[in-house]
């Protein structure tokens, strides 16, 4: 009897190849839905100005020295914020680049669109510390969800639950399909193109 453990083996390996970009999905899920609860608590205390400056906090950039994090609850709030929304763009780009290589073109658009959002909203948070027009507030605070609801969308179109759903209900149906399609078809060829016969 011929084993069935190569066999397995692939198969499994296979799987674990399309996965992974899926739980790259969930750790961003995670860190975006963390991002939107730290601005909407900066919205909530009135931190957003905060910090005069961007990109930099005080003219650092990321690595912020705890006593100049900590000096102020608002200029927490606002530089936790700006980190977090650093390692939302460093996550996306890993999400992006890991469908591009193991998914199909569909998941890596709509990861790479996913992408260029939180680019758009870091970059409209930027403009609204340097203008102080809330105008850019207003379109930032509506990108977030959006951005949040396309993670969303990304995770469940490649979660394996998904995926196994697809694969139970659309076959039944592409079949029948199938067979309506072949029925009309030759329905049609047999009336449009039969010869007539003369009486």
């Amino acid at each position: 009897m011929r084993s069935t453990k190569p066999l397995r083996t692939s198969m499994t390996t296979r799987h674990a190849g399309t996965t992974w970009p899926y739980q790259l999905t969930c750790v961003l899920w995670a860190l975006v839905l963390l991002l939107i609860t730290v601005g909407h608590t900066v919205t909530t205390y009135g931190a957003g100005m905060a910090v005069p400056d961007w990109p930099t906090t005080y003219g650092y950039f990321l690595l912020l020295p705890p006593k100049v994090w900590f000096q102020h609850w608002d200029v927490f709030l606002a530089h936790s914020h700006r980190l977090i929304a650093a390692i939302v763009i460093l996550s996306s780009i890993l999400v992006t680049a890991a469908f591009w290589k193991a998914r199909s073109h569909p998941h890596a658009w709509l990861a790479t669109g996913g992408l260029f959002l939180v680019c758009l909203q870091v970059v409209l948070g930027g403009f609204r510390v340097l203008t102080a027009d809330a105008l850019f507030a207003r379109i930032h605070a509506c990108i977030g969800p959006l951005f949040f609801g396309l993670v969303t969308l990304l995770a469940v179109m490649t979660s394996p639950a998904y995926e196994r759903y697809l694969q139970e209900h659309t076959r039944p149906l592409t079949g029948w399909l199938t067979r309506r399609t072949a029925v009309r078809w030759s329905i049609c060829k047999r009336n449009c193109w039969t010869p007539a016969v003369n009486l």
